[in-house]
């Protein structure tokens, strides 16, 4: 796949699952790739060649609804969304995936919610909090997105994020 041979990473992941059964965090990260790279039908390949056990594992139902998203169907998506997160709640990619739906569907203070849920995760902490510092910042509500993005700091501080945290200070300030 790093090559730029996603047909042939495909085949050699379908191959493989014909004659083993495929680790499924492998395969998600392999569906992943495909995705992020928009090819959601080769992706879609893959986590179709998993058994059906696993297609019903959180992480799988996270990245089906990745793909629904991809393909423009957020109201499935938001339902394969809410499925991952009832088998774990602590899916932390669905938790950030969830937040964007409620948020591009205007419901602002949920799509909060589910990166305040994420933040508490280590794996999507940085993500979570400097979502949910747009989110408010987008709302012209830099008061609010400032203890976002000091969290953010304490993450990784970075040069730019102090730049945009001494911004929002700024700006808060100018209200």
């Amino acid at each position: 796949f790093n090559a730029g041979r996603t047909a042939d990473a495909r085949d050699c992941y379908l191959q493989a699952a014909k004659t083993a059964p495929l680790d499924v965090k492998h395969l998600v990260r392999a569906a992943s790739a495909f995705l992020q790279s928009g090819e959601t039908g080769k992706a879609d390949e893959l986590v179709n060649a998993l058994p059906p056990a696993d297609r019903a594992s959180a992480p799988v139902l996270r990245l089906r609804a990745e793909m629904a998203r991809a393909n423009g169907d957020a109201a499935q998506a938001g339902v394969l969304c809410n499925e991952a997160l009832s088998l774990n709640p602590l899916e932390a990619k669905a938790l950030l995936l969830q937040g964007d739906l409620y948020r591009e569907a205007g419901a602002i203070e949920n799509a909060l919610l589910s990166y305040q849920r994420a933040a508490r995760i280590d794996d999507t902490r940085l993500q979570a909090l400097l979502r949910a510092t747009d989110l408010e910042s987008s709302r012209q509500r830099y008061a609010d997105a400032i203890p976002y993005l000091e969290q953010a700091v304490t993450v990784s501080d970075t040069p730019a994020l102090q730049r945009h945290l001494a911004a929002l200070r700024r700006l808060a300030e100018s209200r």
